[in-house]
């Protein structure tokens, strides 16, 4: 992005000694309010919409905790960033019939809610302290297109109009998706956005909706939400200009629009809310994980020659046909057949069915073991086994679907190999406070029988060789004692649209994870598991479409033998 400071006012607007004094540039804004006036309406609005969201903001920030613990904000005063309108007491709000309700308030976290009796469109508030994210890396992932995919790949954000040469204001249109809870619809949003100055090198990030049936007609399958204001507030907390430490407030009062109650509108609105928590601790995650690799090389920047432990074929072969009985016992012992496969696996183990329609789930587990086997089994009536196969195996569909895994195939199938056997890494994201995993393992495809017609079974096990892969101090090496895609037809031709997914997998997140830890995270990628289907459908029947269009459709290449 450059300079960000000299990007956002515009570069030579400015004179020499106010492009180098962030302050000055602060007082030459105010001096040319007159231009500012009578520059276009949609810039004054987004002069209007950030002194709200500010007005918002000092009262939602009394007594709050976090400028209780931040030295730079005295007690019961605030910095006024603009031309604040006269203070509120909360008198004056119990007469507007203003209320604040404050949901969370920690020294690093702040969440309100600040609603009135004559709407029920609430304005939610967030104020969150990263003491290691740096500026410049926040200000990217909220305004850079290609970081907002990464972080929301299922948003389809765009940039529909960029920022005219000499705006000061970097008025632009983009349009993006909310994605709602069941059973609501999901919303579209196009709305204008600037960039506007704060106190300092301190900026705003400010949004409001508007009506262009010509820029983005609405569609029939989507709603779309009208936004009132919306704001990113980014403040420095560290005393020099790179050091790390920001301040990002969140403020954004959003009507869903729709055929929505005004009860549904606040449910949603505390739905937002819930998910508040989470975004920033992704938004961290990705500024931290994108710093590091712009100052790093890749993990593997080159791909190491692999060792075999030995050059009998089928050693491995066995290996993971061996993982793929064990599979089959545990499939018999999910969905039905329990004498089989209790006869196959022991007597000790125990099943846990945790959904049965329309995904099954289970998690089995033995006593005195800690490390569970999750299974589930769901079924895909859009796309083949082709389809599927391609996004679970191709390294170019899997960083697609996941970018932020590093997914590399290490060591590729020879070409004699019936089973095509490869060494894989990727990276596991694990939710906070828990460290990422890396994981380094063999994959093996082998053929397997179908309900209608043949299918594949996908098969993978960790390996250890710290020549091939060193484990990473900033990382945890995760052990997978069996992993398996078994992907079956519903057709008696394995090129048409329907079959059957089964996951099943056993993994050991390793480090200083205690046994209830092992199992919590488990249950982490149960309730993920739900979405990890709808994605996967998502993402096939899309690029089963590219490749319809380009003639190079998959067929029953997966089935080599």
């Amino acid at each position: 992005m450059g300079n960000l400071s000299s990007g956002c006012f515009g570069g030579t607007l400015l004179p020499r000694a106010e492009q180098t004094e962030p302050w000055g540039r602060f007082k030459a804004w105010r001096k040319r309010r007159v231009r500012l006036s009578r520059a276009t309406d949609r810039q004054a609005a987004g002069w209007r919409v950030l002194d709200e969201v500010l007005a918002v903001e000092e009262r939602c920030r009394e007594g709050c905790a976090i400028d209780a613990c931040n030295p730079k904000v005295k007690k019961k005063k605030r910095c006024k960033c603009r031309l604040w309108r006269k203070r509120r007491s909360p008198a004056d709000d119990e007469i507007d019939g203003l209320h604040v309700e404050v949901l969370l308030d920690e020294p690093e976290c702040r969440y309100c809610l600040y609603s009135s009796l004559s709407s029920p469109i609430v304005i939610a508030y967030l104020c969150a302290r990263l003491p290691d994210v740096h500026f410049d890396d926040a200000w990217r992932a909220l305004l850079d297109e290609d970081e907002r995919l990464v972080r929301d790949p299922d948003s389809e954000y765009q940039v529909l109009k960029r920022a005219a040469d000499g705006d000061p204001t970097r008025e632009e249109a983009v349009t993006y998706i909310m994605h709602a809870p069941f059973p609501f619809w999901n919303r579209d949003v196009l709305q204008r956005r600037w960039q506007l100055p704060l106190q300092g090198n301190d900026m705003a990030i400010v949004m409001q909706s508007f009506v262009d049936e010509d820029l983005l007609p609405e569609r029939s399958d989507r709603v779309r939400a009208s936004v009132y204001m919306n704001a990113y507030l980014l403040r420095r907390l560290g005393s020099e200009p790179d050091s790390p430490g920001l301040e990002i407030v969140v403020c954004q009062q959003i009507d869903l629009g729709g055929l929505c109650p005004n009860w549904a509108q606040s449910f949603l609105t505390r739905f937002a809310v819930d998910e508040g928590m989470q975004w920033s601790a992704d938004l961290r995650e990705h500024c931290l994980s994108q710093r590091k690799k712009r100052s790093t090389p890749d993990v593997i920047s080159r791909k190491p020659k692999f060792r075999r432990r030995s050059d009998s074929v089928s050693e491995h072969v066995e290996g993971g046909k061996v993982i793929l009985d064990r599979i089959l016992a545990i499939e018999l012992l999910c969905t039905g057949s329990a004498t089989e496969g209790l006869a196959l696996l022991g007597p000790d183990v125990q099943v846990e069915r945790l959904m049965e329609e329309p995904i099954l789930y289970c998690l089995i587990s033995s006593p005195g073991g800690s490390v569970v086997t999750a299974y589930m089994r769901f079924e895909l009536s859009t796309v083949s086994v082709g389809d599927v196969w391609m996004a679970l195996t191709d390294p170019a569909e899997r960083k697609k679907r996941d970018p932020n895994s590093e997914y590399q195939v290490l060591y590729e199938a020879r070409g004699h190999d019936p089973m095509r056997e490869e060494v894989l890494y990727y990276v596991l994201s694990a939710p906070w406070p828990f460290w990422d995993r890396d994981v380094l393992q063999r994959r093996w495809q082998l053929p397997l029988a179908g309900k209608a017609s043949p299918g594949i079974a996908i098969v993978m096990k960790s390996i250890e060789d710290n020549d091939l892969c060193p484990t990473r101090s900033d990382r945890v090496r995760a052990f997978v004692h069996m992993s398996a895609y078994l992907l079956r037809p519903l057709s008696n031709t394995g090129g048409e649209p329907g079959l059957e997914v089964v996951v099943c997998q056993q993994v050991d997140l390793g480090g200083l994870c205690p046994p209830s830890a092992q199992a919590a995270m488990t249950k982490f990628a149960v309730d993920a598991g739900t979405r990890w289907s709808e994605n996967l459908r998502e993402h096939c029947e899309i690029m089963k479409k590219n490749r319809a269009a380009e003639g190079n459709e998959v067929g029953m290449r997966w089935a080599w033998w």
